[in-house]
């Protein structure tokens, strides 16, 4: 990731290294059927922040060659929030994802929103189109002695824009805080299906060029409960159990969803209660249960994440629920199913 810089800076870096790698990559025109294809999604707080629209016109007022994807189509994505830092000082972040599943992240930080905006709407341009015009001039700024000369170029660690023919950056990894809240039902706690709900924490493992090596764990809380009639009266089951989660991988499908593989085991108190029942009685159990699901994980945003899940538990104890001196009520049967929707969000 390239260090934050003042944006005038980073502009003028931009430029230079865009005007170098054109002249060498770019020997004859693209035909406008090669243009890039490229999803935004776009976030920004603070009164002087240009809105979506006009951040995509930043972009096409330097290139008029790349699209945005139509929903078929295969595309990167770009990903752009900018909000207010420490010291008032405003924090831009750029992700770039192609299709392939590689990442490229850019922060720019200024006094002005306007200003970042610009300047990640430069990074965006030059990267979908390195010959993209990159003629933004920084202003001259006043000192002891008058006006101050534009600053010569200025040449970081790293190039602010890869070059698209150059070799993918060495992988490196960082890890993706988040929380969120579930929904669902699940099978197996009573004679009927019981609607559930929850909250979770987890932390994922993001490896640049390796989309499908991604790591996730996650440790969630659920309250479930199910009644069922009986010939005088009423049987309730009620569990309140916590889980842990892990996906070792997800396996991009299309640059957006991801397919989840997961296994995770959950822990709590099954209790069965009685109303209106000759020699009813009240019973906590314990619960232990293993699980293995398979999901969709659908990035709405660079911070909203939708999922879908299903599959199946295999409580360790059958559990049996019953009346003096031996009716019984229910039993937990071997294997049972799940199944659920969740909205997470990722802590940038």
């Amino acid at each position: 990731m390239v260090r934050p810089m003042h944006v005038r800076a980073v502009i003028v870096a931009l430029v230079v290294s865009s005007a170098t790698a054109s002249s060498v990559a770019r020997a004859e025109p693209v035909d406008a059927s090669e243009s890039a294809r490229f999803r935004l999604f776009y976030e920004a707080t603070g009164g002087s922040c240009p809105n979506a629209p006009a951040f995509l016109a930043a972009i096409r007022a330097r290139t008029d060659r790349p699209r945005l994807a139509e929903p078929s189509d295969t595309a990167t994505v770009i990903g752009v929030a900018i909000a207010e830092g420490e010291g008032g000082r405003v924090v831009g972040r750029l992700e770039i994802r192609e299709p392939d599943g590689a990442r490229q992240q850019r922060t720019v930080e200024g006094q002005a929103c306007s200003d970042v905006a610009k300047a990640l709407a430069l990074i965006a341009a030059l990267y979908l189109d390195p010959d993209a015009t990159g003629t933004m001039e920084p202003e001259p700024e006043p000192g002891p002695s008058g006006p101050r000369s534009a600053p010569g170029p200025v040449h970081p660690e790293s190039p602010a824009v890869p070059e698209r023919p150059s070799p993918p950056a060495p992988p490196s990894s960082s890890i993706v805080l988040g929380a969120g809240a579930a929904g669902g039902v699940l099978g197996g706690i009573g004679p009927s299906i019981a609607p559930r709900a929850g909250g979770f924490v987890d932390a994922e493992l993001v490896r640049a060029g390796r989309s499908w090596l991604r790591p996730a764990v996650r440790v969630q809380v659920d309250v479930a409960t199910t009644e069922a009639a009986v010939a005088f009266g009423t049987q309730r089951y009620h569990l309140v159990a916590g889980a842990v989660r892990a996906c070792p991988i997800q396996v991009p499908v299309v640059p957006v969803v991801r397919l989840m593989p997961c296994v995770g085991i959950g822990a709590g108190i099954h209790r069965g209660t009685s109303d209106g029942i000759p020699n009813a009685r009240d019973q906590d159990k314990a619960w232990l249960a293993p699980s293995a699901t398979a999901g969709l994980s659908w990035d709405v945003s660079p911070r909203l994440t939708l999922e879908l899940e299903g599959g199946v538990v295999a409580p360790v104890q059958r559990t049996r629920f019953f009346l003096g001196p031996d009716i019984t009520l229910f039993r937990t049967p071997a294997v049972t199913g799940s199944g659920g929707v969740a909205v997470r969000v990722r802590f940038l």
